[in-house]
Order: structure tokens, then C-alpha cells, then sequence
């Protein structure tokens, strides 16, 4: 089991929603990205931000996830915290897009979450779980609970686009 720290995992996912709003805005297609972090409605739902593009009038709401390991499997989070029995943000996000940053390879890779996450569900018993001990800053600690998906298969699927750094 892997051993975190609140306060570093925090300052590493903001730190990676700002390459990835930063690399998104450089696409020919975006027009603009709005971030709505920190307004509790979008909280509730797990999303990040708006994505305005050429493609279509109303922006894809858009859920960022940064890591920094080189395992070659995406981590979905199912359980966010094993000890109330909430659910992971892989789960429950209702964004449209979700943004996968591997800060160490500089990539980013694009899912549509709801037919991703439909197919997840379907062969989650095929995914290996783990899980991943976080410490807050009173010294407590929470449980985080995912299945371990090789990007090998993700990227084969008509589920994914890759963009680099």
C-alpha cells in the first residue's frame, strides 16, 4: 500500500490542472477554459472545468488527475475514502471529459468518462485493485481505493486521445 500526504497531493494536482488548462488552451480547437475548482456547485460533481471549443456550442465540463509514477496502468479511483465508503471521483465525476496528466512522461490523455466509465464498471474484476494511505494535516489518515488499468489497452480503444507537453 502507498503512503501520501494531503497537503503534497493537493499542491501537485493544482499544480498539474494549470499544465493541463495551459497545454489545452495552446489546441487550435479551444476557445477558452473556465476554471470552476473552487465553486462548490462544480465541487459536488467533480469537475474542474469548462471547456469552450470550436466543436460545439455548450463547453465539455472537464476533470483533471495528475500522477507522478511510471507504472504504465492508469489508477481509476473507486473509493475515495474507504472509511466513510465514498465513492472515488472516477465514479462519480459527471464531467464530460477526463484528463489524465502524467507529469513525469508529459502526457495527457483525453476520456470520454461516461462510455469509459460504462466500460470500466462492466469489467472492473478484471483490474487489479490497490490502494493508498493519505495523511491530512491533523495526522489522520484515509484510504483510497482504485483498479490499477494498463494504458497499453486504453490506448488501443476509441476511448482516449493522447496529447503531449
Amino acid at each position: 500500500m502507498n503512503k501520501t500526504n494531503f497537503k503534497d497531493s493537493l499542491k501537485k494536482g493544482k499544480k498539474g490542472e494549470k499544465v493541463v488548462i495551459e497545454r489545452l488552451l495552446e489546441l487550435s480547437y479551444t476557445s477558452t477554459i473556465l476554471d470552476v475548482s473552487d465553486k462548490e456547485e462544480y465541487r459536488d460533481i467533480d469537475v474542474d472545468c469548462l471547456w469552450y471549443t470550436s466543436y460545439q456550442i455548450e463547453p465539455y465540463s472537464l476533470e483533471i488527475k495528475s500522477d507522478n509514477y511510471n507504472s504504465g496502468n492508469f489508477f481509476f479511483e473507486t473509493t475515495s475514502c474507504k472509511e466513510t465508503g465514498s465513492s472515488g471521483c472516477f465514479m462519480y465525476s459527471e464531467a464530460d471529459v477526463f484528463a489524465y496528466y502524467f507529469t513525469k512522461k508529459g502526457i495527457i490523455y483525453l476520456f470520454n468518462l461516461p462510455k469509459i466509465r460504462k466500460t470500466f464498471i462492466e469489467f472492473i474484476n478484471k483490474f487489479e485493485e490497490k490502494s493508498c494511505k493519505t495523511f491530512r494535516y491533523d495526522g489522520s489518515c484515509y484510504t483510497t481505493i482504485g483498479r490499477l488499468v494498463p494504458i497499453k489497452k486504453l490506448v488501443k480503444s476509441k476511448f482516449l486521445r493522447t496529447v503531449r507537453i
